[in-house]
């Protein structure tokens, strides 16, 4: 026999997700299998649609492979992932560039003529030059190890014709010198790839000494106490691969960043109770800095547009201080993984779900040193703090007003091709085969070309022939074992049978509630779904004429 009918459908099930699909029934419509009590003969019958529902498959084809997590026994988990922020040292953490001034004064207490001077003579200085950490308050730094850098160096003699010779030098660095005289008075060098020490002995703070040696040869010019040269020095573009010692105290402020949970979206009505929900927010952190975390901006915007704060002792706040695991010193270039977990006993994560939130928003403030001077820190340019955030739903609780919608192609004018007079009874017969652990309300829509309703198969909401009873755990084994209720026939009325003769299509719909789910107490009982649940459903058609079928 020729497949009467082609079938179409969209399942919204435990998230209303949508899986094409298609089928043939290639077998005859028994009717010695009709309920005896509706003594009916048979002029025409034909199967009308089969359906094959098991979870696995239509959540993996319908979901983010990384949404749906199944486990050795085939228990799932919808799990949501996102990337909320990586922040770089660099992006945060610069050296500001530097413009210092200073002055030489003579060597001499009283006016003195050079050229009593024995020969060329050497006179050392110092000159203190500040180095400034953006955006911190109260760095004390030991050294910064510069990957690149220039220095810009000019000297203004206030006699003319003195002769002199001035060699700049940073202490510990052996390689690094430049000469400056009275015929070269500037110049331009780089500090590649050099460390530079900086001093903080008190009152001093991160201060990077300049010795400069002046030599002065014999001339006709008489100098006197105080200036005898000016010297600007401009270090700039300075790009660190490294900074020790006390980096002081700036904060780390990202701004709200957003993920979605489309798991709610995508229910046509009503929603999930997640018994053990958890949120983890994963940090991969190569600071080497204490670094203090504020998430009092944390917050779901629920399926209304309604916000509502995510709290408990598990958010780290005023209230709840939490510091992230760092590198120490000997780690650099290590990354310390940390994580923050909120789940239903240390957060409202239950009742922030039960809104049926379309997203969760995150905000990570973090202030560096809470506790005040440790010269044990250390930054790096490829330091970085990287943030991500796993949403995690164990199929485990109670549900209910899940949707079931199952589109089949249904012509009248195909399954009885004269006037729908000549049928003088039509029955529907329904049947079922389940493991899922839920109650299904179940009916039929005729729809047709333009899926308008033209009526449905159950009038009556209390017909307890709507229901299909959920599967149950009779061995305890806490998987529920597939059951076949009796088949449902239904027969519909004159007045039904002429409204569905134009229909094309029918829509099959199912609310769904678990085991246990309706009021009064006890609480609702907690199912757990198994990748390997299904559904069946076999929907099938006879009609009596009033006329003899052999006619046709």
């Amino acid at each position: 026999m020729d497949c009467p009918v082609k079938i179409f459908r969209q399942l919204v099930l435990l998230g209303a997700i949508l899986l094409a699909f298609s089928s043939c029934i290639k077998e005859e419509f028994n009717a010695d299998q009709l309920d005896p009590s509706l003594q009916i003969n048979p002029g025409v019958a034909a199967p009308i649609g089969w359906a094959r529902w098991q979870l696995d498959e239509i959540l993996t084809d319908s979901l983010n492979p990384d949404e749906l997590y199944i486990n050795s026994n085939g228990f799932m988990s919808l799990v949501y992932k996102q990337d909320l922020f990586s922040l770089q040292a660099s992006e945060i953490i610069n050296i500001r560039d530097i413009s210092s001034i200073s002055d030489i004064k003579s060597p001499f207490s009283t006016g003195f003529n050079l050229n009593a001077l024995p020969g060329d003579t050497a006179f050392n200085y110092t000159i203190a030059i500040p180095l400034t950490i953006s955006d911190s308050t109260g760095p004390e730094i030991d050294s910064i190890m510069v990957r690149f850098g220039q220095m810009a160096i000019s000297v203004s003699p206030d006699y003319p014709d003195m002769r002199w010779d001035a060699k700049f030098r940073i202490p510990g660095i052996h390689d690094w010198q430049i000469t400056l005289n009275d015929d070269n008075p500037s110049t331009i060098d780089t500090l590649d790839r050099i460390t530079l020490p900086l001093d903080n002995t008190p009152p001093s703070a991160n201060k990077l000494s300049l010795m400069v040696i002046l030599t002065i040869w014999p001339s006709d010019v008489i100098v006197y106490p105080g200036k005898i040269l000016g010297i600007s020095i401009n270090i700039s573009g300075i790009e660190y691969s490294a900074i020790y010692g006390y980096l002081g105290q700036f904060d780390i402020d990202v701004g709200p960043q957003s993920f979605p949970v489309n798991f709610f979206d995508r229910l046509s009505e009503g929603t999930f109770h997640f018994k053990d929900p958890k949120l983890k927010l994963e940090f991969q952190n190569s600071f080497g800095i204490p670094i203090q975390i504020d998430m009092s901006g944390f917050q779901a915007t629920g399926s209304g547009g309604q916000i509502i704060p995510i709290s408990g002792p598990g958010v780290p706040g005023p209230s709840n201080l939490r510091i992230l695991a760092y590198p120490l010193l000997g780690q650099e270039g290590q990354s310390i993984a940390d994580s923050i977990v909120l789940d239903v006993t240390n957060s409202n994560l239950f009742d922030v779900l039960e809104t049926s939130p379309a997203e969760i928003t995150v905000e990570v403030n973090g202030t560096t040193n809470p506790s005040g001077l440790t010269r044990e820190n250390f930054l790096l340019d490829s330091s970085r703090l990287y943030v991500s955030t796993k949403l995690l739903l164990p199929m485990d609780g109670y549900a209910d007003l899940l949707l079931i919608a199952d589109t089949l192609d249904f012509v009248f004018g195909d399954f009885y091709e004269s006037p729908p007079e000549e049928i003088k009874r039509l029955i529907f017969r329904l049947n079922f085969i389940s493991q899922f652990p839920v109650n299904v309300s179940t009916q039929l829509y005729f729809m047709d070309e333009g899926y308008t309703m033209l009526d449905s198969l159950f009038h009556d909401v209390q017909d307890p022939r709507k229901i299909v009873k959920g599967a149950v755990d009779s061995d305890g084994d806490g998987v529920a074992e597939p059951f076949e209720p009796d088949p449902v026939d239904i027969e519909l009325s004159r007045e039904q049978i002429e409204n569905i003769s134009g229909s094309h299509h029918i829509i099959v719909k199912g609310r769904i509630t678990t085991t246990g789910y309706e009021p009064p107490p006890p609480p609702p009982a907690n199912v757990r779904f198994y990748s390997f649940y299904y559904f069946h459903a076999f929907i099938s058609a006879i009609a009596e004429l009033e006329i003899n079928p052999d006619d046709y």
